[in-house]
């Protein structure tokens, strides 16, 4: 992976934001980079249509990939 100039950057802000969003040109380094920064993290991609179409099994469901996440918190469907 190619250096990137903000990746100390965004590895100070994780602290204090837990969920990051990654925007950027074709083949920008969009899925590479957060996953090489942060190993130990679940990496999600909501662009990809399977993403969004598995809610016959709720485990593989976006939520259900974040720590801590629960289908019992108040307004939850």
């Amino acid at each position: 992976m190619i250096p990137r100039i903000l990746a100390g950057r965004v590895t100070q802000t994780a602290q204090r934001f837990p969920i990051r969003s990654v925007a950027g040109t074709r083949q920008g380094a969009k899925s590479t980079a957060p996953r090489n920064l942060f190993p130990g993290y679940n990496y999600v991609n909501l662009e990809d249509q399977s993403t969004w179409t598995s809610e016959r099994s709720p485990s593989t469901r976006p939520e259900a990939r974040l720590t801590g996440w629960s289908s019992t918190r108040k307004g939850a469907k």
